[in-house]
Order: structure tokens, then C-alpha cells, then sequence
């Protein structure tokens, strides 16, 4: 068993929304369809387990699905690989205020007033073309936790100002769409990762979990041959070097 399949085996409840940049158009929307994929299929779907929404955007956010849409993680994955991606600018700062104002929220399917874990993760792949601190601070105000994973084009500083901190568990970059599939593994063993430590029941990582070698996220950019190794601390929640 892969070190995130024991990991995402305790993750058991949590709010995920994906939040896609599509500016760059259809020429990475397979790698990126198949990197959503290969997260879903790695979390335990279902209505009182994980839910997932997704939301894409350019110039204007759109609705693929909301939290509550589906339960069945067939029907998902289903409209995933159906997504057609639609080109234009990048408006992160507009995207993030649509997710808080729509997503987050428990008529569409949010479960924060019962204090789940609320995760959102955005994949961008260019500057943004607005303001997006203020956004992000509404967004982490409201309890959600950010991750920000830059794709070739992405400017390294914002992906800091977006993501939750600390930056090495929250942050991961592919130095082309290609090798979104290199990452999925790194990102799942730490979305997952999370969901336990932020589990309402409290549960923890078991101890034979507390220890486990990987690339380090933010440090390694995928197809720069630049990786390190890193162990996962429980106590102080970040990544060591060994």
C-alpha cells in the first residue's frame, strides 16, 4: 500500500473545493482533468464522508459542481473527464470571493456550521490579473484552508499570499502541466494529511504514518530535477528534512 493510501484511509470527513484556472484554454485541460481525477479517486467520497465541489474560471468563475451535487465518487470523476475548459483572463481575486460567497456556505452543501474540515485547493497557472488579498483573507477568515498548486506561468509570491501556511504543506509547483501527474501523489498525501489533523473528532496520524519519506512540496518543482527528502511531523504539523 502507497504511503498516501494509508493516509487518506483516516481521512474521513472534510469539504474540498477544487478551484481550476481554464485561462490557459484546452491545451492542458487533459493533464488537468486527470490530475483532478486521480486526487478525487484517492479520497473517500459520499455524503457523510468527503465532499467535493469544483469551480472553474478565466475572466468569469462558472459552477462544474457544488458540494452537495454529487455523492457517488463514479458521478464525479464522470464530469470531470467531461470538462471543457474555458479560455480567457485570470481573475483568481474574483474567483475566490465567488467560491466564499457561494461554496462555503451550508445551503450548498458546506458543513462548517458543524464544524467539518473546509479545504479549498486552487490549481493557476499565470498572474493573476486582479487583487487577491483581500479575497484570500475573507476566504482564510472564514476557516477555510488554502492550497495553491502553480503550474508553469504561476508567480511564486502570490502562491505564498494565497496558501495557508505554512508554505511547505501548502504549496506545490509543476514546472509544466505535464508533470501534474508526478505531483498528484505529494498532494494527496498531504490534502489528506490534513483532513486528519483537522478532523473535528481530533483525530491523529497514526504513529506509524508520523514518519514517511517524500518530495518536499514547495521546495521541489516537478521537471526541474530539483527534489529533496522530507518527513511529516505531526507534533508541529510541517515537513522536516532528512
Amino acid at each position: 500500500m502507497k504511503r498516501w493510501e494509508k493516509v487518506c484511509r483516516e481521512a474521513s470527513v472534510a469539504d474540498v473545493m477544487f478551484l481550476v484556472d481554464s485561462s490557459r484554454g484546452p491545451e492542458k485541460s487533459r493533464n488537468v482533468r486527470d490530475f483532478l481525477s486521480t486526487l478525487v479517486s484517492g479520497l473517500d467520497l459520499g455524503k457523510d464522508k468527503i465532499r467535493v465541489g469544483l469551480i472553474q474560471y478565466s475572466d468569469m468563475p462558472s459552477t462544474e459542481f457544488s458540494l452537495n451535487t454529487y455523492q457517488r465518487k463514479e458521478d464525479v470523476l464522470r464530469h470531470i473527464q467531461a470538462l471543457t475548459f474555458k479560455h480567457g483572463g485570470t481573475q483568481t481575486g474574483r474567483a475566490l470571493w465567488f467560491m466564499l460567497e457561494n461554496h462555503f456556505l451550508e445551503i450548498a452543501g458546506s458543513r462548517i456550521q458543524q464544524g467539518v474540515p473546509q479545504i479549498a485547493v486552487l490549481i493557476t497557472d499565470g498572474p493573476t490579473q486582479d487583487d487577491i488579498k483581500e479575497p484570500v483573507e475573507a476566504v482564510k477568515k472564514a476557516g477555510v484552508l488554502l492550497y495553491a498548486i502553480g503550474l508553469q506561468g504561476a508567480v511564486f509570491s502570490e502562491l505564498r499570499e494565497v496558501a495557508s501556511n505554512p508554505d511547505d504543506k501548502f504549496i506545490f509547483e509543476a514546472a509544466d502541466v505535464s508533470f501534474l501527474g508526478d505531483l498528484s501523489q505529494n498532494v494527496l498525501l498531504a490534502l489528506c494529511t490534513t483532513i486528519v489533523e483537522a478532523n473535528p473528532q481530533g483525530s491523529q496520524v497514526s504513529p506509524d504514518l508520523a514518519r514517511y519519506p517524500l518530495c518536499h512540496p514547495a521546495a521541489s518543482r516537478m521537471g526541474e530535477g530539483k527534489t529533496w527528502r522530507g518527513e511529516w511531523n505531526t507534533v508541529q504539523s510541517g515537513w522536516n528534512v532528512v
